[in-house]
């Protein structure tokens, strides 16, 4: 019986472990389930970003993946299944052979109960022959009467102590059964948190397909937008750049927008000289009447520049393109000095051409007025000179043709006159084009300033441009500057992310166990062991009540409260708890903590110091059965309690009696000895 007892305790004790380890098994395996089945999920992960699941800032298996051995962890978990059936069929066995140890035991207490009618008959039977005979047993006879007796007591005594380790050895099978119940709970409770879990993760995947199509949308929005972006800069001869071609296109549209500013500056300035041009008219208009006609040249010049200056402003985006301002005035500057410098030209060669007109006129009346003298004078002195002729010898005008100038001679005089009058002809052409040239330019009316103005007006624009260029090179700098400092507060940001995050985690970890005495790290653990003593103590407690459960209070170490699954799952605190459910809970508390404490060291007693009298009726038996479960398990519970009905149920109880002379006894009272 001795070795049976051993050998039911042992594979008690071997099933109790491969259940646990089992159990560990299971758990290893759901776990590397679930991890498979989130390595999709995984691969979405971006660093930096809050995981869906945990929110968890880092995810180090997003791109280091553990090794999981599914197929080893599987492997061990079918053997350690069979191993606890064999276990279990090794129980089995067990309790077979505790049922013919029973069959056993009955048949050998009716042999017993025949060997002692066969006794009495026997006794009878004696003391009849006894009396018929008249004789008496020698004494050796009675000391082989007394050992039959007792040897037939000692066989009597074998048997019943068998028969109570096999009741207890049907205890521990209850136990063992109890233990199995509770397991296959367990196994329910967690087959239902999977498929909450299962139902969390349906949640997320479709959590997921909703941020999918919002990032889908995003990116056909972000299509839409780069198109109309290409459409506008289609405009300017340009388009979007790619990933390659973007700081170029930075650098390009910076550019344009130092251009832009150059030209609103350039703008500004034109305004605030128009400003000062209307107000030297104002001026002009009240001092002097005499230049009307300059004053309104000039607001048509300026009305010509605004109308002008606004459809520049309207096409040069269209029409400046990539072109220079600087390069753009200079050109400008250097077309007004040529213009002038041609203006300055062609009034000099007007002024020359009208001087050398002026004189071919008054050699043209000279000779003119010459001719008629001539012809006057001819008319005069033809007379005279036919007189002459005849006093000289010379009959008539042949003749003295005759004896004057040959024709050729004649012809070259001629001909030397018309050379002048073509050569009159000629610069009276010049004349009149020089004439329509200056009237033209003068209609241009470029400007009705004097040269010196022109040149005074042309320095102080020299003097801006210089200004604007000094003012655009400090602007530069400064905004290379800028960008130095971008840079560096960027690098000087990344740095302090960097130890923020090592920091975060060094003040985590200052939370949890930092502190000089080390009092955080003690809190810590005890917490630890808390939550452990916390999910024992649950266990207790859904056998003594199914309202509550116990819960180790969020943010803090060593906090408990209770939830009340009869309102809703609400959260309460320990000190809301009524006198019977205040020592439910501390029987349940205790419990879990000798559970806790039985994993290196077997606690085998339990004391209980009253609390029972707060309890209902149900409530009380509901513990009573509990603690006789307990009993059953091999610990000894001890009770102080006043309570008629728990009295009634302890089989043995150690009650004090009081005695005369202030004298009190305590006595021992077991229920099952008195009724034998």
């Amino acid at each position: 019986e001795e070795n049976a007892q051993r050998e039911l305790e042992k594979r008690m004790h071997e099933q109790e472990q491969a259940q646990k380890e089992r159990q560990l098994l299971q758990k290893v395996v759901d776990q590397n389930r679930q991890i498979v089945n989130l390595k999709r999920e995984r691969q979405n992960l971006i660093e930096g970003e809050a995981c869906p699941l945990c929110g968890a800032l880092e995810h180090p298996y997003a791109s280091h993946t553990p090794e999981i051995g599914e197929d080893d962890e599987t492997q061990k978990l079918k053997m350690q299944i069979e191993l606890c059936e064999s276990l279990q069929n090794s129980i089995i066995k067990l309790q077979n052979e505790k049922t013919e140890c029973k069959t056993n035991v009955q048949h050998e207490q009716n042999n017993l109960q025949k060997a002692q009618a066969e006794l009495q008959d026997l006794q009878q039977n004696f003391t009849r022959y006894n009396a018929q005979l008249g004789n008496e047993f020698r004494l050796e006879d009675r000391e082989a009467v007394a050992r039959a007796v007792g040897k037939l007591d000692a066989d009597q005594s074998g048997l019943e102590a068998r028969l109570k380790s096999i009741n207890a050895l049907e205890t521990e099978i209850q136990q063992l059964q109890s233990d199995e119940n509770r397991e296959r709970q367990n196994e329910i409770r967690l087959s239902k948190e999977i498929e909450s879990l299962d139902a969390q993760i349906i949640a997320k995947i479709s959590e997921r397909k909703k941020r999918e199509n919002a990032r889908d949308e995003k990116e056909r929005q972000g299509k839409n937008e780069r198109k109309k972006l290409n459409d506008l800069l289609k405009k300017y001869d340009s388009q979007t750049p790619n990933q390659e071609e973007r700081d170029g296109f930075e650098q390009r549209m910076l550019g344009a927008m130092e251009k832009y500013k150059q030209r609103v500056e350039l703008e500004r300035e034109m305004k605030k000289q128009q400003s000062v041009w209307r107000a030297q008219i104002t001026a002009g208009e009240k001092s002097n009447a005499e230049k009307q006609t300059q004053c309104e040249s000039v607001q048509k010049m300026l009305q010509q520049e605004e109308t002008r200056l606004i459809d520049l402003q309207k096409e040069r985006f269209n029409l400046f393109g990539d072109k220079d301002p600087q390069q753009v005035a200079q050109a400008n500057r250097q077309a007004i000095a040529d213009a002038t410098t041609t203006l300055e030209q062609a009034r000099e060669h007007h002024a020359g051409k009208k001087s050398e007109f002026a004189k071919l006129e008054d050699r043209l009346a000279s000779r003119t007025e010459n001719r008629e003298n001539l012809k006057g004078a001819y008319a005069k002195m033809e007379p005279e000179f036919l007189f002459k002729l005849q006093e000289k010898g010379c009959e008539s005008k042949e003749a003295y043709r005759a004896a004057s100038l040959s024709d050729e001679e004649v012809a070259g005089i001629q001909k030397q006159e018309k050379m002048l009058d073509e050569s009159a002809a000629r610069l009276a052409g010049s004349l009149e084009k020089t004439q329509r040239s200056f009237a033209q330019e003068k209609a241009r009316k470029l400007t009705d300033l004097e040269k010196q103005t022109l040149v005074e007006k042309r320095q102080e624009i020299e003097a801006k441009r210089s200004g604007l260029e000094r003012e655009i090179g400090e602007s530069s700098e400064r905004l290379r500057q800028d960008e130095q400092l971008k840079n560096e507060f960027a690098s000087i940001t990344a740095k302090i992310e960097e130890q923020r995050a090592i920091w975060q985690k060094w003040r985590r970890l200052s939370e949890l166990i930092g502190s000089s005495d080390g009092s955080k790290f003690s809190r810590f653990a005890q917490g630890l062991t808390l939550a452990r003593l916390v999910q024992l103590a649950n266990i207790h407690l859904q056998k003594l009540h199914d309202r509550y459960a116990i819960l180790k209070k969020p943010e803090t170490d060593l906090e408990l409260e209770i939830i009340d699954k009869y309102q809703a799952d609400t959260v309460r605190p320990m000190r809301s708890l009524s006198g019977g459910e205040s020592f439910l809970v501390s029987l349940a508390l205790a419990l879990g903590l000798s559970d806790l404490a039985s994993r290196r060291n077997r606690i085998d007693s339990l004391f209980i110091d009253e609390g029972f009298g707060t309890l209902d009726a149900d409530t009380l038996e509901t513990a009573i059965s509990t603690l006789e479960n307990l009993q059953q398990s091999g610990k000894s519970i001890g009770i102080i309690s006043h309570v008629q009905a728990l009295k009634e149920r302890l089989t043995t109880q150690i009650q004090l009696r009081k005695e005369s002379g202030g004298v009190s006894m305590l006595e021992v009272v077991d229920e099952i000895v008195s009724d034998q």
